[in-house]
């Protein structure tokens, strides 16, 4: 995705996989994400990010097959705020922000998507 460039920190690559480690910086804030949970049957992910000097959250994803080739994703955060952090932290997370940047996921994935049918 556009401006998502993480650096393994365990194992050696990223893998959708439980105890997955690695760091990110797109947001302008270095963070740690550790996976928690990672389960393909169930289609469901749980990963924490640690930003040292604004916050943390506890991030959970499941996808449900609506048909074959459509999906509702369901992204819930428990975000716990401290230190000096960024000023417009609490906008960031508000209704309108996250809107916004759920719809340029949706548009990044569906772009990647179309990208890995037109190769197969």
């Amino acid at each position: 995705m556009k401006g998502w460039a993480p650096t393994p920190v365990f194992p050696d690559g990223i893998e959708f996989a439980r105890d997955t480690v690695f760091r990110e910086a797109s947001s302008g804030e270095e963070a740690v994400w550790i996976i928690v949970d990672a389960d393909w049957k169930t289609h469901r992910a749980e990963y924490v990010r640690l930003a040292p000097d604004s916050h943390t959250a506890r991030i959970v994803v499941k996808v449900e097959p609506l048909a074959a080739e459509r999906s509702k994703v369901v992204v819930s955060y428990t975000i716990t705020a401290f230190g000096e952090g960024p000023a417009n932290f609490v906008a960031v997370f508000s209704e309108e922000a996250y809107a916004t940047k759920m719809r340029d996921w949706q548009k990044q994935i569906s772009a990647y998507l179309e990208g890995r049918k037109s190769i197969g």
